[in-house]
């Protein structure tokens, strides 16, 4: 049962009245209408309980249906419907986004900005990582690196050079297929999982690989005896690289799209 305020002779709630009293300084706010009157909306007729509640409600009244710009019936607009004055508009195009953005970016370097970045618990990154596995033993793929990826006649490449391998091989009869094969090594004591790209039909493994780091070198001196792994490194890649580019031109990824 709700109370009566006796410094503003509003009703309140048992749970808000406490604090209502200390904070009430006895005057009746223009949101507070205790009469209700010219509260109705123009639309449907609904008594609202303030003038904030009838602009909001005569905004989305299914019975509005008047265009953009609405006027309330207490002289308030909004604008409904109507498209975000930088919808579209860039840094390049505008001197007020611009403007905007060299603003928030010197508020940002004066630490006017605290961003509280939420750390992921240590059974929430295990829980990721085995996705991730699931995922990369199910396609063949592992989900790194930031070459240019698509399909080619049903192979999946992660980069221009790996589409430059498939083309070569299909071209001169060599049989592949992608791995789904996972095999592990450890790097700074921590076990880690490696896929490597293709596997051949006498079952060579092929990783095709820009550098030499010490992660690739770890990858193959721990690769099992009894398997076969060919890394194939710039000076590997230069004669297929050239087939390809002297065959189908320099930007020879247009194949992605017309191999889907």
């Amino acid at each position: 049962m709700k109370r009566i305020c006796p410094k503003c002779g509003k009703e309140i709630t048992p749970n808000n009245y406490e604090r209502h009293i200390k904070a009430c300084d006895g005057k009746v706010h223009e949101h507070q209408h205790l009469d209700h009157e010219g509260l109705n909306c123009k639309y449907c007729g609904k008594l609202c309980k303030n003038k904030n509640s009838l602009i909001q409600h005569e905004i989305r009244c299914k019975e509005n249906s008047s265009g953009l710009v609405v006027k309330s019936n207490l002289g308030y607009y909004n604008q409904k419907g109507r498209k975000a004055w930088n919808k579209g508009l860039t840094k390049d195009t505008d001197t007020r986004v611009a403007q905007g953005g060299k603003t928030h970016h010197q508020r940002y370097l004066l630490g006017k900005y605290k961003y509280k970045h939420k750390k992921l618990s240590q059974e929430a990154r295990e829980k990721l990582r085995n996705l991730k596995l699931k995922i990369c033993a199910e396609q063949g793929t592992n989900l790194c690196g930031k070459g240019l990826r698509g399909y080619y006649k049903g192979f999946y490449c992660q980069s221009s050079w790996e589409l430059a391998y498939v083309i070569y091989c299909l071209e001169h009869n060599i049989k592949l297929k992608r791995n789904k094969q996972r095999f592990k090594y450890i790097l700074e004591g921590i076990e880690r999982s490696y896929f490597p790209d293709f596997v051949l039909e006498d079952e060579t493994y092929v990783e095709i690989k820009g550098y030499y780091d010490e992660k690739t070198k770890e990858k193959e001196k721990q690769f099992p005896k009894d398997k076969k792994l060919l890394i194939l490194r710039e000076k590997e890649m230069k004669p297929i690289l050239e087939y390809v580019k002297n065959k189908y031109g320099k930007n020879y990824t247009y194949l992605y799209k017309e191999n889907v």
